[in-house]
């Protein structure tokens, strides 16, 4: 798997055309708390943060 294909809450993401990216949770970033990755390209840095709605746990306690 490349070095720049992460996956957060089951959901995987492509970031090979990215320039940098870091895996924000798994590291102490003062204030960024919610953010999951922080992507860098030529002409921006994105901040994500991973929701997924989809979630198995959340599909148990529906049928629960």
């Amino acid at each position: 798997m490349s070095d720049k294909i992460y996956c957060e809450s089951k959901l995987c993401f492509d970031f090979t055309k990215s320039q940098s990216v870091i895996k924000a949770d798994e590291k102490t970033y003062s204030g960024l708390l919610a953010v999951d990755f922080i992507v860098e390209t030529e002409r921006e840095s994105i901040f994500i943060e991973v929701k997924n709605i989809s979630n198995e746990d959340d599909e148990q306690r529906r049928k629960e």
